[in-house]
């Protein structure tokens, strides 16, 4: 066979045939099958790819400078060959064809046995193991037996099987069996040869880089499940500590609830001179006891209120109402915190303002939470303003509380609605509490379907503004939808359902059954009134988590009705208008809302109704 170094170089260089890569190592290029052994067409087509190597124009290695010797290429590799076979004149052919090698240098050593490779192999480490397979080169060799041994054994070093015949099947098996790659005798020159056992060391290489990556991943895996684990027993140990934890705050706060009351009606008894005349500094110490306990008990209600926001389990009841009349209610509170600090506390409303639909004991309790705040950090001589405005285009009234006290800092602002967390500075550091306060106000006003904001700069004071929505339903729903949407990033289930009463009622009773209503559905669901003794329930799931509510809310007033007579909840009936997929369907949702809400706006009975209750009179 011709050498490379043998190529024509006399013509302009150009590009080499694509036919010399279709023509692989058996002889055969990808479309001829023909000759199933592969003799006489691998003679066929190696001879003609050395001819096309021969006619070529374009030389695998720069053609010399006249007049001067072709300078050998620089060979970039050494590796050591271990050849296992017994012919001598194959031994020959081997080396002569690995020292014509073109860009690797070959060291070749040969073992006549399967039993001499194994004593060699002990003894030093080979790059490749070449392997004569044929029937009287190894007595003690079978085929696939010897490959499998030498995968067993030697892993790191690659097996590269050199054949007389090219027996596909047989070959199939071999290279099954672990050897990386296998040639055969006749075609062993020395391109082919050199080509065959750089590949076989590279293949193997990568092989077994990709099992040691593999192994590394699967370790990887065990410790990250191993991880996984000792996480899962840390949570479960966390969420029972955390149940203890709420299990203790809730106990601890109930029970301090009796003795802080017990103490407060006492001193207040004292003070008012019921059980004996007092002196002014006497009334005045009084008043100070009386002061102490309600802030201990808007502590305790502050950890009560966390707790039961932390948990879902806080009720609420929202319903028709004015801002005076909120603050009305907790203004006796907050003027006495003011006097004991001596500060301005005053109100400025505007006028007519609009009804609002809120529970009205939640946000007095914001309103009580951010006053408080501002008079705590107020100095003595400084004025608190609580303002609410009336925003017809939103459907809200703003209720704000502005101070002139030391205000935050920026970098507090981003954290000031958080739990435990405080505003830092000279200035309030004599403040105490546990940080509860506006992060309850926040969630309260959530639940309210509000927001809360805040306004501040350092030395000017504080503006805390929230919302409250008007009395519209279809605004209310509306408002109720975004909330939905804004709080998730994937679209989300709501149900419309009504309740209706089955009987006529008093209003009291009819008042009586909103409140109860309210209270059993869930705190994120909204109820809005729709009519004489009928309301719209929208709530945050599908058909199927509905139904098991509506049981328990009936099993609910079964449970009520057992209970001292005097006022009996009415039976109703529970009804599902259907479901639908919020942000994507929430045109469709309120156009069946404002149906629903026009036909509850008639009267809820028939006229067999009437008839019938006018003859029940």
């Amino acid at each position: 066979m011709s050498n490379v170094s043998s190529f024509n170089t006399s013509t302009q260089p150009r590009s080499i045939p694509a036919a010399i890569g279709n023509c692989d190592r058996r002889g055969q290029t990808g479309n001829e099958q023909r000759d199933p052994v592969g003799r006489n067409s691998g003679r066929r087509e190696l001879a003609r790819c050395s001819k096309l190597f021969r006619e070529s124009p374009l030389p695998l290695i720069p053609p010399p400078a006249s007049n001067q010797a072709a300078e050998k290429p620089t060979l970039t590799e050494n590796l050591r060959v271990l050849y296992v076979g017994e012919k001598p004149e194959d031994v020959a052919t081997l080396e002569s064809a690995l020292k014509q090698a073109r860009f690797t240098r070959f060291s070749l050593e040969r073992s006549e046995c399967l039993a001499a490779a194994q004593k060699k192999l002990k003894k030093q480490r080979f790059d490749v193991l070449l392997v004569n397979l044929g029937p009287a080169d190894c007595p003690d060799c079978g085929m696939l037996r010897t490959v499998s041994w030498f995968r067993a054994h030697y892993r790191e070093t690659p097996v590269v099987v050199l054949a007389d015949a090219a027996d596909r099947r047989q070959m199939h098996r071999v290279v099954s069996a672990g050897a990386q790659d296998y040639v055969l005798k006749e075609e062993a020159h020395p391109m082919v040869l050199e080509r065959v056992l750089r590949h076989a060391v590279q293949r193997h290489s990568m092989v077994r880089q990709l099992h040691h990556t593999n192994e590394l991943l699967r370790q990887k895996n065990r410790d990250v499940q191993t991880t996984n684990e000792l996480l899962d027993r840390k949570n479960a140990r966390l969420a029972q500590l955390y149940q203890i934890a709420h299990e203790f705050v809730d106990h601890a706060s109930h029970e301090f609830r009796t003795p802080l009351t017990v103490i407060k009606e006492f001193a207040t008894i004292i003070r008012d001179g019921l059980v004996g005349k007092v002196n002014q500094k006497q009334a005045e110490l009084l008043e100070v006891i009386s002061g102490r306990v309600d802030d201990l008990a808007r502590i305790v209600d502050d950890l009560l209120d966390v707790s039961r926001l932390k948990t879902g389990m806080v009720s609420i009841w929202r319903r028709r109402g004015t801002v005076p009349a909120i603050y009305d209610h907790v203004r006796p509170l907050l003027e006495r915190k003011a006097l004991e600090k001596n500060v301005s506390l005053r109100p400025d409303f505007q006028d007519s303002l609009p009804e609002v639909y809120c529970d009205p004991e939640k946000i007095g309790r914001v309103l009580v939470n951010l006053v408080i705040n501002a008079i705590k950090f107020c100095k003595p001589g400084g004025s608190v303003v609580v303002w609410a405005d009336a925003q017809p285009e939103a459907h809200e009234v703003r209720l704000g509380v502005t101070d002139d006290g030391p205000g935050i800092a920026p970098d507090d602002l981003k954290a000031i609605f958080a739990r435990f967390r405080q505003a830092q500075g000279a200035d309030r550091g004599g403040a105490k509490g546990f940080g509860l306060g506006l992060s309850i106000a926040k969630d309260l006003v959530a639940l309210n379907l509000g927001k809360i904001e805040v306004e501040s700069e350092v030395g000017r004071g504080s503006t805390f503004v929230f919302s409250v929505p008007d009395w519209d339903p279809v605004s209310l729903g509306q408002r109720y939808l975004r909330g939905l949407a804004a709080a998730h990033h994937d679209s989300v289930p709501a149900t419309l359902a009504s309740v209706v009463c089955t009987h006529a009622t008093e209003s009291r009773v009819a008042d009586a059954l909103d409140g109860f209503l309210q209270r059993e559905v869930r705190a994120t669901d909204l109820v809005i009134p729709a009519g004489q003794h009928r309301w719209l329930v929208l709530a945050r799931c599908d058909e199927h988590e509905i139904r098991p509510m509506f049981e328990r809310i009936e099993r609910a007033r079964s449970e009520f009705n057992r209970g001292p007579p005097g006022c009996q909840l009415p039976e109703f009936d529970l009804s599902i208008l259907g479901t639908w997929r919020i942000p994507e369907d929430s045109q469709e949702l309120m156009r069946q809302f404002r149906e629903e809400q026009a036909r509850c706006a008639r009267p809820w009975w028939q006229p067999d109704d009437r008839e019938e209750l006018i003859r029940d009179e």
